[in-house]
């Protein structure tokens, strides 16, 4: 796990003990603000899962490894039109390089 200097986890734990439901209640519940980090055995750091809570609520997601792009699912699901996924990709790619 990639960690930054001075800061330390204040839980570790693995998923076959507490289930990831619980530990987004538990979040939720206490409107804590700060990262939830998953890893998985092997994996190289900087790779990890985070989800990270504001005031109890997921803010913001990164995934370890590449995964469909959200305008595209959106898209196929019909919620977005093909020239805002267009746009989106345009940015994507922009904000990229």
């Amino acid at each position: 796990m990639t960690q930054t200097p001075g800061l330390q986890p204040s839980a570790q734990g693995a998923l076959d003990k507490t289930p990831l439901v619980h530990l987004l209640v538990y979040m939720t519940d206490r409107q804590l603000t700060g990262s939830l980090v998953l890893t998985e055995r092997g994996q190289p750091a900087g790779d990890e899962h985070v989800i990270y809570f504001l005031e109890g609520t997921a803010s913001k997601v990164k995934t370890g490894k590449p995964i469909a792009h959200l305008g595209r699912v959106m898209f196929e699901l019909g919620i977005l039109s093909e020239e805002a996924l267009n746009e989106s990709l345009a940015r994507s790619r922009t904000a990229a390089s």
